[in-house]
């Protein structure tokens, strides 16, 4: 057994409370090691001295380079103390504890005080919770200009800066203006709700700027005119909510327009500005330099200098933008723009006022990477974009750069990287404003594309609808991927519309992001099939759902894989008669 590889630590991603009786242990070794049997050997912290309850840890997981051997433990006093027994194939025992490995050798429980692990105290408000407001909702983001023009359809059109004739997708261009706006978004609300079943609106910004994608803020107390006004805002949130549609704003506050009154103030004065400090100036200089760039700024944009959210002023004077839309317009949370650049304190100041406000407020990390810090203790962000998850879908189904078995490995990454709850409230998607539609990434190959669609609903967390991909709407990069919307049907991809439909009613109605249960891969090798499943992780593997996979370049029998209880629930290149599965494609079945 490769002693150094074991790997635990206590109070971590590998150690906490999922509900108030139930934790959660993980044992991380080296992969395919020597090992028989792990067990777990725990108490009370208290009566650990002298007796211990010992149970066998069954529940593994596989990466590339590590198991992961995991138990859901109930128990009844709030104060744990464990460790580890390990048996390997020649019987060899190993007990592993905060301070020591023993080989072959008992352990000496009469002198464990400083030396087992512990959960000192499962304190009810430390535990990273779901979030039960939305939980199981289905997201759909919308980029504002590009999705509905509502203005005009009445003949009274607000935006002057349309430079393109609706439709015409060939001509989209950084610069381009289309003119959609908040009253056409309420005009599809019923589409939303009731024709695809979308429950959460996420809004790209919507905050007074000159751009059409509204990323430079200049006043974040106004809503773009060319959108629309607080008026039609207000009526947004409350018919959205009248059909049970959550929304969550798209919060830039990582850097303003250097147009905004507050830049433009230490431009004119420098160090006089009262605002010199609410930015990050280069060398303490005495004057803003636009040409050779002396401050910071997003990337490399000149045009959007950074903000100072350590400075308490900058602090107070977006904390209180967050609380006036969620007090006076009942906004349900927001996305943060770039939050992986700005400081955890201000992170965790913010969660805490506005949870004051609202206990149920919905706060997204955008991170592209691993956002663990800012989700491990519950004190910042309740969510994630999952763009690691869409990663892992565009090297399967898109680059190739991974086949069956490696995307097993690299999924079981990201489930053994947060913890339970962070998991479920995770936003995942396959397309965004900031990439290429996944219709791109997959070479414009359909059966590829729902394949990817149908692991986005089934995974764990909150899944999400990038607009037009539900129609067929295709695109690569910016400004591509921010095409308009097609309205006529008959230019429709339509059976993408019934298949992410399908996709929708299955997740609702079989509450697949339930906290209790969980998502694992197997391949079938004697099939050549990626199977798929949910299981109740409470109940000894309840099967939810299943979903097989076929990425091979043949048709495949699964005749001997179904049986009469087996009752079909989506399928796609499926022959149900002849029970094959037609090369790149799937079934679903419960």
């Amino acid at each position: 057994m490769e002693i150094s590889a074991l790997n635990h630590e206590c109070e971590s991603n590998y150690s906490y409370p999922i509900k108030e009786n139930i934790i959660k242990i993980t044992l991380k070794t080296k992969k395919d090691d020597d090992i028989k049997n792990i067990y777990l050997l725990y108490n009370s912290k208290y009566l650990f001295k002298k007796e211990r309850y010992l149970v066998e840890i069954k529940n593994k997981i596989s990466t590339k380079y590590n198991d992961y051997y995991y138990i859901y433990l109930k128990v009844e006093d709030v104060r744990i103390g464990y460790i580890f027994k390990l048996l390997d194939n020649n019987d060899n025992f190993y007990y592993y504890s905060e301070n020591n490995i023993l080989v072959n050798e008992e352990y000496d429980f009469d002198k464990c005080d400083f030396d087992y692990f512990q959960l000192p105290y499962i304190n009810k408000i430390d535990i990273v919770k779901v979030n039960k407001k939305f939980n199981n909702r289905i997201f759909y983001q919308i980029f504002v200009d590009r999705f509905f023009d509502g203005e005009k359809e009445e003949g009274k059109g607000i935006n002057d800066k349309i430079n393109i004739i609706w439709g015409d997708n060939d001509k989209i261009l950084k610069d381009t203006f289309a003119g959609g706006n908040l009253k056409g978004i309420i005009k599809k609300l019923d589409y939303l709700k009731d024709e695809l079943g979308i429950s959460a609106i996420y809004l790209t910004p919507i905050f007074e700027s000159y751009s059409n994608h509204k990323y430079e803020t200049y006043d974040y107390y106004k809503i773009a005119t060319d959108f629309g006004d607080e008026t039609s805002f207000k009526e947004l949130i409350e018919e959205a909510h009248k059909r049970d549609i959550l929304i969550i704003l798209d919060g830039v506050f990582n850097h303003v327009a250097y147009y905004s009154p507050i830049f433009k103030d230490v431009i004119e004065k420098g160090k006089k500005s009262k605002y010199y400090s609410w930015f990050i100036i280069h060398n303490n200089d005495d004057q803003i330099d636009l040409k050779n760039v002396n401050y910071e700024t997003f990337g490399f944009a000149k045009y959007m200098p950074k903000l100072n959210l350590s400075n308490k002023e900058v602090e107070e004077y977006v904390i209180n933008i967050c609380k006036y839309y969620l007090k006076n317009y009942k906004v349900d949370g927001y996305r943060m723009d770039v939050a992986d650049e700005i400081a955890h304190t201000f992170f965790k100041k913010l969660r805490f006022e506005l949870k004051k406000e609202d206990e149920n407020v919905f706060l997204i990390n955008e991170n592209w990477h691993n956002a663990h810090l800012s989700l491990d203790d519950g004190s910042e962000f309740d969510s994630v974009m999952n763009y690691p998850f869409t990663s892992v879908l565009i090297d399967l189904l898109g680059y190739k750069r991974i086949d069956e078995v490696e995307f097993i490995y690299r999924i079981n990454e990201l489930l053994v990287r947060y913890k339970d709850a962070s998991l479920h409230n995770a936003l995942n998607l396959v397309s965004s404003h900031d990439k290429a539609r996944f219709i791109n990434d997959c070479k414009m190959n359909e059966n590829l594309a729902l394949i990817g669609y149908s692991l986005l609903f089934l995974y764990t967390g909150t899944p999400m609808v990038y607009y037009g991909d539900e129609i067929g709407l295709d695109g690569n990069n910016d400004p591509d991927c921010r095409k308009m919307f097609i309205w006529d049907k008959n230019k429709r991809n339509k059976n993408r519309f019934i298949f992410i439909k399908s996709l929708i009613d299955i997740h609702k109605t079989l509450d697949l992001n339930n906290e209790d249960y969980s998502f694992k891969m197997d391949y079938l090798n004697e099939y050549k099939l990626l199977k798929v499943f949910i299981y109740n992780k409470f109940s000894d593997k309840e099967i939810i759902i299943n979903e097989l996979i076929n990425l091979s370049n043949e048709d495949i029998n699964i005749y001997s894989l179904l049986n009469e209880n087996n009752s079909l629930l989506l399928s796609s290149n499926y022959e149900i008669k002849e029970k094959i599965i037609k090369k790149e494609g799937l079934v679903i079945y419960k």
